[in-house]
């Protein structure tokens, strides 16, 4: 027969899982339900605690809001009267910012596999803390963000990491994820645009008018720098011109033009953007303006 205390561990055990159901279901409030009114919870490597009953909460939905399809799987259950250690599994896309000390880290779009490690203990049926453990490295390089987060460098990194997945949605015409990277507050202003247009249906109907002209439409980036909430990017974009533009009809040629963009940051999204481009250069190449006269004097 089970001893008493072979029946608290497995008790302690079931509680615990309980955490990682829940968080699999998005039903914070269970999580909530089970922990002390001192309850601690902290990400070691980050140094970062989280309180109570609502700082359980916080902390969950953090994790669901960077990565929305995110689940837990459990590798292993070690427990005690007093004490649950377990092993997991962190998978999930990173399609929302990642809020970290040192800054947000905006979203990537990419796929996430990390290892965990929870030593959490408990009091009276609830859980009183859990100290979590992860390669923070680790998970940062499968972002494709070099550095820990813990430094203003990083977030730098991860503006122009943001900035750079802009011009790959560009490139492949998933026009879909811009609300993940575009906040709902967004200004735009460009030559080809009423200046200040507001919010993420303003660039994307710019782009969208864009490809319908240009359908290979493609964007090379040539330097991209960030500074505090400011990102610099030098392009240069090219297509062949089989639709409409800007009222004009189809020319069938192609050109390339460059342009300059400044983005501005916030909460791992984009609030601005001013825009500059040599428009006159692309329809020049486009038979749609007069070309320069290479005779012509001062």
């Amino acid at each position: 027969m089970p001893t008493p205390q072979s029946s608290s561990a497995e008790m302690n055990a079931q509680i615990v899982r309980t955490l990682y159901d829940s968080y699999n279901a998005r039903d914070f409030e269970r999580s909530a339900s089970i922990v002390t009114d001192d309850y601690d919870g902290i990400v070691v490597p980050l140094a970062t605690t989280f309180r109570g009953a609502e700082g359980v909460k916080e902390f969950q939905r953090g994790w669901a809001t960077a990565f929305p399809d995110s689940r837990v799987e459990i590798r292993s259950v070690t427990a005690n009267e007093e004490r649950v250690i377990v092993e997991y599994i962190g998978r999930g896309t990173h399609t929302g910012p990642l809020a970290t000390p040192g800054g947000t880290v905006p979203a990537t779009g990419r796929r996430v596999d990390i290892p965990f490690c929870d030593v959490v203990e408990l009091r009276h049926g609830k859980v009183a803390s859990d100290r979590t453990y992860f390669d923070v490295a680790t998970m940062m390089e499968q972002l494709g963000v070099a550095g820990a987060p813990t430094t203003a460098a990083t977030s730098d990194s991860a503006n122009v990491a943001l900035a750079r997945r802009w011009f790959d949605v560009m490139n492949s015409g998933e026009l879909d994820q811009i609300r993940s990277i575009f906040a709902s507050s967004y200004r735009l202003h460009s030559p080809d645009m009423d200046s200040g247009a507001g919010g993420p249906d303003a660039i994307r109907a710019l782009i969208a008018a864009y490809r319908d002209a240009f359908p290979d439409l493609h964007f090379d980036v040539q330097d991209a720098f960030g500074s505090g909430d400011t990102v610099l990017v030098r392009w240069t974009a090219s297509g062949t011109n089989r639709g409409a533009l800007m009222g004009m009809p189809a020319t069938g040629r192609f050109a390339r033009w460059t342009g300059m963009s400044v983005y501005r940051m916030r909460d791992g999204r984009i609030v601005e953007d001013w825009v500059e481009t040599d428009r006159l250069s692309m329809l020049q190449q486009l038979g749609l303006a007069p070309a320069p006269d290479a005779h012509a004097t001062a």
